[in-house]
């Protein structure tokens, strides 16, 4: 057990000479007497936390004086002097421990941070704990010893540091098309390094160890979204640190295909979900120069208004919020072929046919004419330049006739309608006579309606023939062979043009 030490100072006494000090601890079988010839004087190894009555006598050769006031004093307590302490990671509580002092009722010990704020506890034995400490802070650690009347802080300490703070200030930047992400924070106190962890949509996890306080994230894939947290490390891990959630770049939209409505000017492209994306853009090029687009927040769009003829070249890009992705080209797109223009039909000589001709249309691989009788009975004929011969046509009759253009996939709609006008039939109802006399044959038919006129031919075995012509339904045939078989046709005549001949008849000569 340590002592203590009181130092007095009197008054001066007229006449005296010398002065005795009583320090008077009856209550404990102490008392000191000393004398001085000053005005002051120290007594030393008095009990720590004691209550002592002092008085002080005069005296010279003549005796002792009066004693002055008694006046009692407590001697102060002794210092803690060893302190030891145990902070709790997990907690965030500190046991301060102590050895204890003579003549103490009880401790506090005190947590003192930077800035002087002390949080405190108190006990009667050796020890307590410290609770509500703040986190990233280095504090010192003192117990002061109490008693009734006094107070003595220890002139030993020790400091601690307590568990960082959870990170703050978290940032990140994204880099759309690399997918980078940089993941920062502000520096903590009492931080040896950082642990910063990356945890993707999929349920990958991705850790990064760093004395800065930053992490660059590389690995990351497209239409994914991290969640981004960090920790510092110390002798005390810290919290981990409120998430920060980054949406990488949408991923490239995959199976696109675009068709044109055969019966529309609306071009329709699809294509698989991309992963990531908020919406989607469509841009066409066409080869005549012409370019279309359109925006959706599906997996399909619909761009009106499509000129006829185009073959397209078709891109898509996917978007969020923040990136957009590179385009990605699907495959060409043929909208319907445009309909022929110029159409004309003419009938040469031949009654049984018709030579249509028309203007080139864009996006045609093909055409298509045809010609249509009211009975329904149609004829047609394709090429892939701009005529063809209808054939099949049946003389004497008006026929309605179109052209279409085609690109194996879709047709044009219908261009305009023209007439056309088959030549002439042969005459009908042929028969022959013949005259003996002379041997002259005479043939007849039935009249053909707005016909010019009409020549017969009459053909003998060895392929001779004789002919005549007639603008009404007859003619004769004079300076026949004798004894021969002819086979008789007649053919129709019209501003040139012969029609088929009829069947043949028979006229025999004599």
């Amino acid at each position: 057990m340590s002592s203590t030490s009181i130092r007095f100072q009197w008054s001066s006494v007229i006449g005296a000479d010398k002065y005795f000090l009583v320090v008077d601890g009856s209550s404990n079988g102490e008392r000191y007497n000393h004398s001085f010839t000053t005005l002051s004087g120290q007594v030393d190894g008095l009990t720590p936390s004691k209550s002592y009555d002092c008085y002080v006598y005069s005296s010279n050769q003549a005796g002792l004086g009066a004693s002055s006031m008694t006046k009692t004093i407590t001697t102060s307590i002794n210092r803690v002097m060893s302190i030891s302490m145990d902070y709790s990671c997990s907690s965030g509580v500190v046991t301060v421990t102590w050895g204890q002092v003579f003549g103490a009722n009880f401790y506090r010990a005190d947590a003192i941070d930077v800035n002087g704020t002390a949080l405190s506890c108190t006990s009667a034995s050796n020890t307590c704990q410290i609770t509500m400490l703040n986190c990233g802070e280095r504090y010192l650690i003192q117990v002061t010893a109490i008693s009734f009347d006094c107070q003595s802080t220890s002139n030993t300490s020790t400091y601690f540091e307590t568990v960082p703070c959870a990170p703050s200030q978290l940032t990140t930047y994204h880099e759309c098309s690399s997918n980078v992400i940089i993941f920062s924070w502000a520096p903590t106190n009492n931080t040896n390094y950082y642990i910063a962890t990356s945890l993707a949509s999929d349920g990958q996890v991705v850790e990064c160890h760093t004395k800065d306080t930053e992490c660059f994230f590389t690995n990351t894939g497209c239409g994914h979204t991290y969640q981004y947290t960090v920790y510092a490390v110390s002798n005390c891990n810290s919290e981990t640190s409120s998430p920060k959630h980054v949406r990488t770049s949408p991923c490239i939209p995959q199976n696109i295909e675009t068709s044109a409505g055969c019966w529309s000017d609306v071009l329709i492209t699809t294509w698989d979900k991309a992963a990531g994306a908020l919406s989607y853009t469509v841009e066409a090029q066409g080869n005549n120069g012409d370019s279309y687009n359109c925006s959706s927040f599906t997996n399909s769009c619909a761009i009106p208004g499509v000129a006829c003829g185009e073959s397209l070249s078709v891109w898509i890009t996917a978007s969020d919020d923040d990136c957009t992705t590179e385009k990605e080209l699907g495959e060409a797109a043929q909208t319907v072929p445009c309909t022929p223009t110029n159409v004309s039909a003419s009938v040469d000589c031949s009654p049984n046919s018709a030579l249509m001709n028309w203007t080139v249309s864009k996006g045609a691989g093909f055409y298509i004419a045809m010609a249509q009788h009211a009975d329904g009975t149609v004829r047609s004929c394709h090429s892939p330049g701009p005529n063809c011969l209808i054939q099949g046509l049946t003389c004497g009759k008006t026929y309605t006739a179109s052209v279409i253009a085609t690109n194996m996939k879709c047709n044009s709609s219908q261009s305009q309608l023209v007439t056309i006008e088959t030549g002439f039939c042969p005459p009908t109802n042929v028969s022959t006579s013949l005259q003996c006399d002379g041997n002259m044959g005479t043939v007849s038919w039935a009249a053909v309606a707005r016909a010019d006129m009409y020549l017969a031919t009459a053909t003998g075995n060895d392929g001779h023939t004789h002919t005549c012509s007639s603008n009404s339904t007859d003619c004769s045939f004079t300076d026949l062979l004798c004894s021969e078989i002819y086979a008789v046709t007649v053919v129709t005549i019209d501003r040139g043009c012969h029609s088929d001949p009829s069947p043949d008849v028979e006229l025999r000569t004599v």
